[in-house]
């Protein structure tokens, strides 16, 4: 058995130098919109304009800005979520 697909919320925040609120081995296996995803995927919040409705999101896990907050689940908050972070090669 190898590792399984997907990466962790530990190893993502980590990698995106983001803030996690969660469990850092919480698994998540792709990204979709927050209407469409799962308990195994990550979705994305980047602007409180668009929070969710009182429906909350079926997402696994929630990457947002530094400036959202009160979400429930594990989130990952970055100060600029709209940078893209430097490539090692």
């Amino acid at each position: 058995m190898g590792t399984p697909a997907g990466f962790t919320l530990g190893e993502l925040a980590a990698t995106l130098g983001a803030t996690l609120e969660g469990d850092p081995g919480r698994r998540v296996t792709g990204v979709a919109p927050l209407e469409a995803a799962g308990p195994e995927q990550i979705s994305f919040l980047i602007d409180a304009r668009y929070r969710p409705p009182p429906r909350p999101s079926r997402a696994g896990a929630l990457l947002v800005a530094e400036s959202v907050s009160g979400l429930p689940g594990p989130v990952a908050a970055l100060q600029h979520p709209r940078s893209r972070p430097s490539s090692p090669c």
